[in-house]
């Protein structure tokens, strides 16, 4: 049995070249524009359900910003924005709203979008300067991936 170490650098059988690393291999796996998690609402009652949410970066407001999907008719929350496209080219119907504050003093933000084949068009009355401009969904930091709940990217 090789070791991690001989097995990395062993040769490509085929070609004869130097097998990609595991950092390599990892660096070539596209990211994710959308971060897709299922929620449980209410655990343990008669009124326990399940959410799907999506999470994606936005470059505008430098945080993520969630989305509560369905496939189709609202779900037992009554709420979710309908989904198609697929996580790679995401349309959502419906211009979003998110609202949050930031800074010190808290000073309140307002970040208006629609999603529609995986670009993001900023609506007017946004707090931010992308209001009316039209871009393609950026991957996903590596702190979305491994943080489940934040919004705001890591301090440091």
């Amino acid at each position: 049995m090789k070791t991690p170490d001989e097995a990395e650098t062993a040769l490509v059988p085929e070609t004869g070249s130097p097998r990609p690393s595991l950092a390599e291999i990892a660096a070539a796996i596209p990211k994710p524009i959308i971060v897709e998690r299922l929620e449980t609402v209410a655990p343990g009652t008669d009124y326990m359900f399940t959410v799907r949410l999506h999470r994606f970066f936005c470059p505008a407001c430098r945080r993520s910003h969630q989305i509560h999907v369905t496939d189709g008719a609202p779900d037992k929350a009554g709420a979710g924005v309908y989904f198609s496209g697929g996580l790679d080219r995401p349309t959502y119907r419906g211009q979003q709203t998110v609202q949050f504050s930031a800074g010190e003093p808290p000073i309140q933000k307002v970040c208006r979008y629609q999603i529609a084949d995986g670009l993001i068009t900023y609506g007017q009355y946004c707090s931010h300067d992308m209001s009316g401009e039209t871009l393609a969904l950026q991957p996903v930091p590596d702190w979305m991936i491994t943080e489940t709940k934040d919004d705001d990217p890591p301090e440091g």
